[in-house]
Parts: C-alpha cells; sequence; structure tokens
C-alpha cells in the first residue's frame, strides 16, 4: 500500500495524535534549534574573549621585553601559559613583523610557523575554526606600536562543552517528547470522544437504525455546534426518510393498481421491479422474482424469443402464452444499461377482433349472395323476355312451315333450345 493510501486509511484519533505530536516537535526542533545554535554561538564567544583577555595581558606584559628587546623576558612571559592547558601555541612579534619570542606546547600537533603578525593598524583577528581558536591582537602602549602577539589553542575543550550542550538539549527534547506524547493522548481523547460519539450514531443509522436517534450535544464549544447541527440533519433526513416512504408507497399502489404488468431489470436482466400484475401474468410471485433473471421468473415457450437476444432502446411484440393469454409486451432500455417491461393483455381484444373479422366476413358474404341473386334475377327476367319472344315467333313459324316438311327439322331444333 502506497504512504499516501495508508495515511487516508489513519482514524482520526490516530491523525490528532500525529497532528499533536508533529506540532510539538515542530516547535521543539525549532526552539531547540535556535536555542543549541545562540549556546554554541555564546560558547565560541566566551572563548574568543577569554582568549582576548588572555592575549592582552600577554601583550601588555611583553611591552618591556619589545622595548628593550629583552627576548627571554618575553619567553618567561609565554612559558607562564602552561598553566592554560588548552593554548597549543602562542608567537609574539616584533614591530618589524618578525618572530620576537615563542611558546609551543609540548606534543602539540600545530607548528609555530603557522602564526603570523598584524600590520600596523590593521584589524585584531578573532575566530573560532573546526580545531583551533585563533587570535591575533596589536601590542600597542601609549600610542606606539610594538609587535603582535597570536594565541592558538585547541577546541578539545570547548567541543565537550558543545558535546554537553547538545545532550542536554537532546535529554531535555526528548522529555518534553514524552510530555507532548502524553499531552496529544489526552488531548485526541478529549476531542474525539464526541466525534467518535457523532460517529456511532451515524453507524447505528446504517447499520439499520432509525433516523430518530440523536447524538448528545452536552460538549460545549465547536463540538456543541457539530453536534446540533448533526442533529438537525438526522431531523431532516428523517422527514425526507417519511416523504420518501410516502412516495414509495403511493408509486407501489399505482403500479399495482395498473392493468399493466410493470417489470423492472438491471443491467445484468435481473428483476429489480415485479408488480402484483406481473405475478398474475407469469405466476411468479414478487417476493420470488426480485434478484433473479427475468427469463428464470417469466417463463414461457412464447417468450424466448423475448429475452434472448436483448432488444433495442424500445421495442412492441405480441406473444400468446401456453395459458392461451396474450401479452403485448414492450421493453424501453434506460441509460444504466437496464430497461422497464410492460406487458399488457390483449387477450380480450384479440378475440374480440377475431369475432369482428367473422362478421365482417359473414357480412361480406351475404352482400355477395344478395348481389348474384339480384343480377340473377334480372339476368332471367331479360332471358325469359327474349325466350317469348323467341317462342312466340317459333310457334308462328311452325303453322308457315307446315306445308314446307324440309324446314320443320330447324323449328324443332329451335323449340328445344329455348
Amino acid at each position: 500500500m502506497k504512504p499516501s493510501s495508508r495515511a487516508r486509511n489513519l482514524s482520526i484519533r490516530t491523525r490528532l495524535t500525529l497532528i499533536i505530536i508533529g506540532l510539538a516537535l515542530g516547535c521543539l526542533v525549532v526552539g531547540f534549534a535556535v536555542v543549541g545554535l545562540r549556546q554554541i554561538d555564546s560558547l565560541r564567544a566566551q572563548r574568543l574573549r577569554s582568549m582576548s583577555t588572555l592575549a592582552d595581558v600577554v601583550g601588555d606584559s611583553s611591552v618591556p621585553g619589545l622595548a628593550f628587546a629583552d627576548r627571554d623576558d618575553t619567553a618567561e612571559v609565554l612559558a607562564r601559559l602552561r598553566r592554560f592547558s588548552d593554548i597549543e601555541v602562542a608567537v609574539v612579534f616584533d614591530a618589524e613583523g618578525k618572530p620576537f619570542a615563542s611558546y609551543h606546547r609540548e606534543g602539540s600537533t600545530i607548528d609555530v610557523g603557522a602564526a603570523a603578525p598584524l600590520a600596523e593598524g590593521a584589524r585584531p583577528v578573532r575566530a573560532v575554526r573546526d580545531a583551533i581558536s585563533v587570535v591575533r591582537l596589536p601590542i600597542d602602549y601609549q600610542g606606539e606600536h610594538y609587535g603582535t602577539v597570536e594565541l592558538i589553542s585547541s577546541n578539545a575543550a570547548l567541543a565537550a562543552e558543545i558535546r554537553a550542550l547538545v545532550l542536554t538539549l537532546v535529554a531535555i527534547a526528548a522529555a518534553l517528547v514524552l510530555a507532548a506524547i502524553v499531552v496529544a493522548w489526552f488531548l485526541q481523547r478529549r476531542i474525539t470522544r464526541p466525534i467518535l460519539q457523532l460517529a456511532d450514531v451515524a453507524r447505528q443509522i446504517t447499520e439499520g437504525g432509525t433516523p430518530s436517534l440523536r447524538a448528545a450535544s452536552g460538549q460545549p464549544g465547536e463540538i456543541a455546534t457539530l453536534a446540533a447541527g448533526f442533529n438537525a440533519m438526522l431531523e431532516e433526513l428523517e422527514a425526507r426518510e417519511r416523504e420518501v416512504m410516502r412516495s414509495r408507497d403511493t408509486l407501489r399502489a399505482v403500479i399495482d393498481a395498473s392493468p399493466v404488468a410493470i417489470i423492472g431489470v438491471d443491467a445484468e436482466r435481473k428483476v429489480t421491479l415485479w408488480s402484483e400484475r406481473a405475478s398474475a401474468y407469469f405466476g411468479t410471485p414478487g417476493s420470488e422474482a426480485v434478484g433473479q433473471p427475468i427469463a428464470g421468473v417469466a417463463r414461457d415457450p412464447a417468450l424466448d424469443g423475448v429475452w434472448t437476444p436483448w432488444p433495442g432502446p424500445v421495442e412492441r411484440k405480441e406473444v400468446e402464452l401456453e395459458s392461451g393469454r396474450m401479452l403485448a409486451i414492450s421493453i424501453a432500455a434506460v441509460p444504466d444499461g437496464g430497461a422497464v417491461v410492460m406487458a399488457a393483455d390483449i387477450t380480450e381484444e384479440r378475440h374480440a377482433a377475431h369475432a369482428l373479422a367473422e362478421r365482417a366476413a359473414q357480412l361480406q358474404r351475404a352482400q355477395k349472395m344478395d348481389v348474384v341473386g339480384r343480377l340473377a334475377g334480372g339476368v332471367a327476367h331479360d332471358f325469359n323476355n327474349l325466350l317469348t319472344v323467341i317462342l312466340a315467333s317459333c310457334q308462328m313459324l311452325a303453322r308457315r312451315a307446315a306445308t314446307r316438311p324440309e324446314l320443320q327439322g330447324y323449328v324443332d331444333n329451335i323449340q328445344s333450345a329455348a
């Protein structure tokens, strides 16, 4: 797990503890760093002041020797520096910048040649370096320049003092860190206890509790404001839940009262809504249908081609179930990948339409027979008129053809045909 992910998963107690400890550590580090640096600078400055005072004493004591060119007297003055264990090298230069007398502690690794004189009128030198401290001062008396004195001391004692100071600061810082941890633990408990109480109320609500639960608001300050706001939110949530319940009950009553079966399915074709009319059409109770694939709860051979493949955005199909019921099924897709299925019983409509079609066919046949009868009657009437004329004419022709036997056969044929 990434550090950022672990940080996000920390509890509020741990976060508060870390924040308090972090702030305390930051303040301690900055404070002790400032104090430590100032103390170290103070120790170094004190070291340089002590060496400057000692160099002034050596310089003043060396004036007679420099004035009378008495090297032994100046060397005796420098030899008194043996009492100062940290002085490694001391050199007195004359006014011309030439070494006049020197002191070198036995066993010291610092070369006397490292010392250098000051030019007349030059500024004194006071410096603390890595392993040594150097003080270089002019030797002046009553306005006359006699030379230069330089002291070089080891920083071992100074380093020991600095180490002791650092150890002391570290010990104090460690004690303060422990105190900060204890204080942070008590503070986070005091801060997080009411917040965790609010979280416990929220947890109870999410686990099935009612929004009628309320958080205790006995804490002062911002926590009380937070608890009051939380309780106001719970009251609003309770009111909205009641409104949602009423709306849901109303919607459910409308769906169950609808003459059309309404079924909701998700993207996986599992039932999310199953109306009472759907139970009546497909024979599956809503308690068993919800959460199941629609093909498993709306079972009928005629529906195999309806549920698979899944239709497009809007599709209407008419099917006849094994029970003889005829349904008009409309499927409308929804943006989340699911669909709303509506099934209307059109059995009576189809039977009425079939009966109407039968009656229309019978009426059409009757109308055809009437037309045929009328046509036949008209044709027969006209034909009878023609036959009457033909028979009358044939009878007259037969009387005249009685004297002509060769024509009698034709007359007989005409009468037979008429």
